[in-house]
């Protein structure tokens, strides 16, 4: 049925996305294709990088979405990924190539499934791609794909300073961890850090990171990334515990700067609770949440679990007695200069 198809291209670097689209718009005519995010409300079907199937990002979203999924690839890495997991794939780096049976899948009007797959869906989707891999699959792809972190794993690995480098990849921006060392190395803006759910995540060897790449401190990097991101902060934070502030965070990007800022005055001063802060600002919930837990991990924010008002009361200050009655001596003086 021809018009307009919305399609998500997921974790493609902008060569192969550009290719892609190029295949899908050349075979089929009939239908006009608008390129949307993963989550759009009238997304048609989606193309998956099938490098990374064995993300627990990607099975979560794809066990999520209703949608027909298919996948592309341009290695033989992704290749023996989406024959195992057995959906249609394509190689974006082949020029004359009959992609009918793929699209059709991509749109819906066939299984998403490859013919050599069994109809049944394997419940092991999740399972290391070593133990599964085909005979002809060297071991050098099998380590690759074992590398792969779940991003809650590496979030801890942060939190605690482990020692280790972790590279994070989102189409063509990467970056580099050293949690031991407290640093971070990018290869995009400072001010375009996307959001901690997005970043694939595995282990590599120091001398991997780049000379070009450009340093930033891991808690002002950590914040944003968290504070851009879509994760329930609530999840993470004790709902019941007032928060005070013991270093500013510096957000790098315009989007949330003023949230961001305003929160940090407001707990800076004496702790507050969540209760408080929404009843201060008026910013949803999940906006407050998402802060804490981004200023928390971050190491910019104390968690308190009981707070005495008196200890946070402005203080006062004694005044000397003899310094009281020098002063009201000395308006007297200027008084009677004044004729007052």
């Amino acid at each position: 049925m021809s018009g307009q198809k919305n399609i998500c291209l997921l974790g493609f670097p902008a060569e192969a996305e550009n290719k892609l689209k190029s295949i899908i718009n050349n075979f089929d005519s009939q239908n006009t294709y608008q390129w949307v995010p993963a989550n759009d409300k009238n997304l048609d079907g989606v193309v998956i990088n099938a490098g990374f199937l064995e993300a627990p990002q990607i099975q979560k979203y794809i066990k999520m979405i209703s949608k027909p999924v298919v996948c592309a690839y341009g290695n033989v890495e992704g290749q023996e990924l989406a024959s195992h997991y057995g959906y249609q794939s394509v190689n974006w780096n082949e020029k004359s190539i009959d992609v009918r049976a793929w699209i059709d899948a991509l749109l819906g009007e066939t299984n998403n499934l490859s013919s050599d797959f069994k109809e049944e869906k394997k419940s092991d989707h999740l399972h290391s791609f070593k133990s599964q891999s085909s005979p002809n699959c060297t071991n050098n792809v099998n380590v690759t794909q074992s590398q792969y972190l779940d991003s809650e794993e590496v979030l801890d690995y942060i939190r605690d300073g482990v020692k280790g480098v972790y590279q994070a990849t989102i189409g063509e921006n990467i970056t580099w961890v050293k949690p031991a060392e407290g640093v971070v190395f990018i290869n995009y803006p400072r001010d375009k850090v996307p959001g901690f759910h997005e970043w694939q995540w595995k282990k590599i060897d120091e001398r991997d990171i780049p000379a070009s790449s450009r340093q930033l401190k891991i808690d002002l990097w950590l914040f944003e990334s968290l504070w851009q991101s879509r994760i329930d902060g609530k999840k993470y934070i004790d709902t019941k515990n007032y928060f005070h502030l013991q270093r500013w965070p510096q957000p790098l990007s315009r989007q949330g700067r003023t949230e961001a800022l305003r929160l940090a005055a407001c707990t800076q001063a004496q702790p507050m609770n969540i209760e408080s802060l929404k009843a201060k600002t008026n910013y949803p919930t999940e906006s407050i949440c998402r802060f804490l837990f981004a200023t928390l991990y971050a190491g910019q924010m104390k968690a308190i679990k009981k707070v005495n008002e008196q200890d946070f009361a402005p203080k006062q200050v004694p005044v000397d007695e003899a310094k009281r009655a020098e002063k009201r001596s000395l308006l007297q003086r200027f008084r009677a200069k004044l004729g007052l």
